[in-house]
């Protein structure tokens, strides 16, 4: 008999396992394969165009006429590809790949019909050198789109969805449009997968009218993973050349976490930096589930910046990346503001600034300001359930500061994750609070990094900061 205790994922091999204890107390760990890691490898043979895939040894599920049995084996066996049955020789299948390879690359080069009322709007937008106002949006809703203050924005990222519509909206701004960049572990450590993918990404880019790619990968890298570091850097740069063979205006940003010399994400900024266009860090999520406190502190997010800095990367690489949401503790017991909160981080959650908003407009006395990091919180017992909560979270005031420290440490520009959550209610009260949220945006969007490389020059020469002039 083993003890098995939690199921765990390696990253690195892309398979399960966990930790165990046999019946005489001695350790042990189990690797293994189960439906999902085995799903990934299938597909490996697929995208590798292979002839198929087997398994050694089939006899080693439960066969047993049970409930259980019969789940185990319905996982398994619906994982494999369902491959149809073939007379076709050899020859004949070198022939179909050889079709699709000259299909596919057809298919990049074809040019997509423009979606958009006036054909100009299917043109990139060729401005490379301005600053940054970089927003994510994961609604896919004309309503909210058409409510965005587009005269404050330079680039909206798709976030798991494409619509050509919000393409043709953006651009009827000067407003880029790009896509999210999707990609699995094995797929970056496989060059031949690399390959597809980068190709796959030009296609999209190219059927869409769109302005780039923004990656947002976030998987751990630990300093002697050199292997998996040196693959990602290797992406990047195959990504930034196959975009800009098919669309020279492309953007390609990448997302990073807010402390360029954190060990458990130990990516090679500065080589990424010579290829893209800019670095998002995100200044959120900070505190993480486990610790109350501020989603998105000004002094550590000042630190995140410096840190990328020191690394010797231009801040016109570094686009700092703000949260429009907060961050919701439970507490286990509440006296006054000081909540301890669940150590296991039972009831945390994020909700949307709005969300946030409206709850506190019912309880204004609440609100409270931390000194420390430049961020509102407030506290409060929930009437039907008895439950209480901290939420640590951005305002307009708070956000205002952060992108004045932005304006004053030079860099590329701020964004926010995510555009989506204010009350986009065609409303008085909806643009009012709309109003608030984007209001203290730099009104940048016309000015380029060497006009604002300029205008620093000129305001140090004469002691003041760009930050002075807001």
């Amino acid at each position: 008999m083993v003890k098995v205790n939690i199921v765990r994922w390696n990253a690195t091999t892309s398979t399960p396992y966990f930790d165990c204890t046999t019946i005489s107390g001695q350790l042990c760990q189990m690797h293994y394969d189960n439906p999902y890691s085995l799903s990934l490898k299938y597909k490996l043979a697929s995208n590798l165009d292979l002839h198929g895939v087997g398994m050694w040894n089939i006899d080693l599920l439960d066969y047993s006429d049970t409930a259980e049995g019969r789940k185990m084996r319905h996982l398994m066996f619906s994982a494999l590809p369902a491959i149809a049955k073939s007379t076709s020789t050899s020859s004949q299948l070198l022939t179909k790949r050889a079709v699709r390879k000259t299909s596919h690359a057809a298919s990049v080069s074809k040019s997509a019909r423009c979606p958009c009322s006036d054909l100009k709007l299917c043109e990139p937008i060729k401005d490379t050198e301005r600053k940054e106002v970089f927003a994510f949006s994961n609604e896919n809703n004309e309503t909210h789109w058409r409510l965005f203050d587009w005269s404050k924005l330079t680039t909206v990222v798709m976030f798991n969805y494409i619509n050509t519509s919000l393409m043709c909206l953006a651009h009827s701004h000067g407003v880029r449009a790009v896509t999210l960049g999707s990609i699995e572990q094995f797929v970056v450590v496989t060059p031949t997968l690399r390959h597809l993918w980068v190709e796959q990404q030009m296609q999209i880019v190219q059927d869409n009218f769109l302005d780039g790619l923004n990656f947002d990968y976030e998987h751990t890298m630990l300093p002697p993973e050199h292997h998996y570091r040196d693959a990602f850097t290797a992406l990047i740069k195959e990504t930034v050349s196959g975009l800009r063979s098919v669309q020279p205006y492309a953007q390609v940003s990448v997302c990073t976490v807010v402390n360029a010399s954190s060990i458990t994400m130990a990516y090679d900024y500065p080589e990424m930096a010579k290829a893209i266009d800019f670095f998002f860090i995100m200044a959120y999520d900070e505190s993480g589930t486990l610790h109350n406190g501020p989603n998105s502190g000004y002094y550590i997010t000042q630190a995140g910046i410096e840190s990328f800095l020191k690394k010797n990367i231009s801040a016109s690489k570094l686009v700092m990346g703000l949260p429009w949401y907060g961050d919701v503790y439970q507490c286990v017991s509440l006296h006054g503001d000081d909540c301890v909160i669940e150590p296991t981080g039972k009831g945390f959650g994020q909700w949307s600034y709005n969300h946030i908003n409206n709850l506190l407009q019912t309880m204004p006395s609440r609100y409270r300001w931390n000194d420390s990091s430049l961020t509102p919180y407030f506290t409060y017992t929930e009437e039907a359930t008895k439950i209480s909560r901290i939420i640590q979270y951005d305002d307009p005031h708070s956000l205002g500061l952060k992108y004045k420290l932005a304006v004053k440490m030079g860099i590329r520009g701020v964004g926010m994750f995510l555009i989506d959550c204010l009350n986009y209610s065609d409303t008085a009260e909806g643009a009012a609070k709309r109003k608030a949220m984007f209001d203290p945006l730099p009104a940048w969007k016309k000015t380029n990094l060497k006009t604002m490389s300029a205008l620093n020059r000129h305001l140090t020469q004469s002691g003041l900061s760009t930050s002075d002039q807001n």
